[in-house]
């Protein structure tokens, strides 16, 4: 359950929200002061509030500004007594109306998965670096994330990181470049444009796969009693249109070993 109180005095608004887990406990609960001023709202956050059932602070001197025009200054900052927590800021740059930067770290999943209903049980220790630069006419959105140990279910997963970075090349065109590594070796590998047309969208890419370990989704199968072992490697292009979307590369696995007894198949690639 939740639940958003709160009261209005001249050109201020103070708002307080409180969540209730589904064990009942407190799992979210903080207040937010909102100052209405001619072009701009300045927010700030009251110093002691409640995440994932453990006690943060936030800095005394936290705030958040938005502009009419439509810049963005920030300097927010979230921790422990177990130094997990989070970190929001921005920094001058020329003519940009917003480059922020966005700092989670050391948060457990396995206690946030908890405190939200009908959401799979899944642990780890998230780290996260988020950037955004945008300007009249430019755009660019980087992130580093890192999940240590992870598992889901139960299931023990390992040490996950993804590198993504994208900005959009004109009004059509986007640019996506995606890394997944996983226990620190490099697995995969996206990158291309992608032409965002209503009528007929189209993509340039490429993907490669290096010995991509197919054991991690025994964590997502093992309910169904199907276990699948070993690697894939593969180098595949495409280019065109997605209604005559030309596609080159090759597929190879390597050692890999599909086990379904519920269905009699016991297979070698």
């Amino acid at each position: 359950s939740s639940m958003l109180y709160g009261n209005i005095f001249n050109d201020s608004v103070t708002t307080n929200f409180m969540f209730r887990d589904k064990k009942e406990g407190v799992g979210v609960n903080f207040g937010i002061k909102t100052l209405v001023k001619p072009n701009e709202l300045n927010i700030s956050f009251r110093p002691k509030a409640i995440f994932l059932n453990n006690r943060f602070n936030f800095n005394e001197e936290n705030y958040i500004t938005l502009r009419s025009n439509g810049t963005i200054n920030a300097d927010v900052t979230l921790s422990n007594e177990s130094d997990a927590g989070m970190h929001l800021y921005t920094t001058p740059d020329g003519d940009s109306k917003l480059n922020a930067n966005l700092e989670l770290f050391n948060i457990d999943l396995n206690e946030l998965t908890s405190v939200i209903p009908f959401v799979p049980n899944i642990a780890g220790i998230l780290n996260l670096e988020l950037y955004l630069n945008k300007s009249k006419e430019d755009m660019m959105l980087s992130s580093d994330i890192r999940i240590d140990s992870v598992a889901y279910e139960g299931s023990h997963i390992g040490n996950e990181a993804l590198e993504i970075v994208y900005f959009p090349k004109n009004e059509k065109t986007h640019y996506l470049d995606i890394l997944l590594s996983h226990n620190d070796e490099e697995v995969a590998h996206l990158s291309g444009d992608y032409l965002d047309d209503i009528s007929d969208p189209g993509l340039k890419g490429e993907i490669t796969l290096t010995r991509f370990p197919l054991g991690i989704t025994r964590a997502f199968t093992q309910e169904s009693g199907i276990s699948l072992n070993g690697y894939v490697n593969s180098e595949l292009s495409a280019e065109g249109k997605l209604s005559a979307l030309s596609t080159n590369g090759f597929i190879q696995f390597d050692s890999v070993y599909l086990n379904a007894p519920l269905f009699g198949t016991d297979l070698h690639l």
